[in-house]
């Protein structure tokens, strides 16, 4: 399995921080996120990604080479990551989207259980979910009947339809992506170029494949948007220490 991550955003919201820094180069205690991430897709047996770049592209390209030299990297730079959103990045990639993938967004700073949770899941198809409180700025999740298996997901959705939240780690299998890289392909010719990238999962589950979800609420977990998600990351990357 190959994991895809998506990392070419600006991150306007850290500013200062980040004018000159892809925010997966922010350090979170003594390494980065992306490192953490690496170093967890490494201890699941997964030793190539490929990675979407864009923002201080060369940067990121030699942080990960340099770091990471037992690693298997394929780099996609995406030159349009000023106007565009994370689908695009899936798109530019969606080669590698024929076969059994692990999306990760490349903010996203995890227990290494939940990467572990995900892969080893029974469902072909499974994102992880936090049960957090509502937040009408993130990705949220319904799901079918008091199952499993996920029935929508997007920023639309309201506090009371809401099962659980949508934390960027999600295996895709290859089936799925059949569908999944159609609606991709629709995106770009209807030129809607800010999709998100549950937007293109989302509309795949809508023209019938299967997503179901691990619920990961006992581990933590944190999508770096802002200071302040910054700031709660470290204190999350202390307990996870714990929680080994």
């Amino acid at each position: 399995m190959k994991a895809l991550i998506l990392a070419a955003g600006e991150a306007k919201r850290l500013r200062p921080i980040t004018n000159e820094l892809p925010k997966c180069l922010l350090m979170v205690g003594e390494k980065t996120i992306i490192d953490y991430q690496i170093e967890n897709l490494r201890r699941m047996g997964v030793t190539e990604a490929v990675v979407v770049v864009g923002f201080m592209a060369e940067k990121l390209r030699q942080h990960l080479l340099k770091e990471h030299p037992d690693f298997s990297f394929i780099f996609i730079e995406s030159h349009d990551y000023q106007k565009t959103y994370p689908a695009h990045g899936l798109w530019l990639a969606k080669e590698y989207l024929k076969e059994e993938v692990l999306y990760l967004n490349a903010d996203v700073v995890c227990h290494p259980d939940i990467i572990k949770r995900v892969i080893e899941s029974k469902h072909a198809s499974v994102t992880a979910i936090q049960r957090n409180q509502w937040d009408e700025e993130e990705v949220n999740v319904i799901l079918k009947n008091d199952s499993s298996e996920v029935a929508e997901m997007g920023k639309n959705i309201s506090r009371t339809l809401n099962d659980g939240e949508f934390i960027g780690v999600t295996k895709i299998s290859k089936e799925f992506s059949k569908t999944l890289i159609a609606v991709l392909d629709l995106f770009i010719e209807r030129d809607e170029l800010k999709k998100f990238a549950a937007d293109a999962l989302n509309l795949a589950i809508q023209r019938g494949e299967s997503m179901f979800v691990e619920d990961v609420s006992d581990l933590e977990a944190i999508e770096v948007d802002t200071l302040e998600d910054l700031d709660q990351a470290k204190v999350k990357i202390a307990r996870m220490h714990n929680q080994n």
